[in-house]
């Protein structure tokens, strides 16, 4: 995952409601879940719950397909790895575990 690209996911689960949207169909797995049980799960209203899903899909962290008049989300599980992936070489390179081209990624990263 290159710098834009966390950078969006991380602006995306920065929203306060983004972040209780994400778990959701995060649990639900590659089935996925109707955007309306997701809205009906936390009590958002329609509008409301559109917006931060279309914040997580341009993050790329969920996709969406259409199921007759559903849209059925789902987490995008490679994205979620990457991020995961990403958080894991910052703590090894701010243990000094990781070197090189992740320096230049991460750039100077107290101790």
């Amino acid at each position: 995952m290159d710098k834009s690209n966390s950078f969006g996911s991380l602006t995306a689960l920065a929203q306060g409601s983004c972040l209780d949207v994400f778990p959701v169909p995060v649990q639900a797995g590659s089935e996925g879940v109707p955007a309306g049980a997701i809205g009906a799960a936390l009590e958002f209203p329609s509008a409301t719950l559109s917006f931060h899903l279309k914040a997580l899909k341009s993050s790329g962290l969920i996709r969406c397909k259409r199921q007759g008049t559903s849209r059925i989300d789902r987490p995008d599980c490679s994205a979620v790895n990457e991020l995961g992936e990403l958080f894991k070489k910052r703590r090894q390179l701010r243990r000094g575990r990781v070197r090189s081209r992740d320096e230049e990624y991460f750039g100077a990263i107290p101790a």
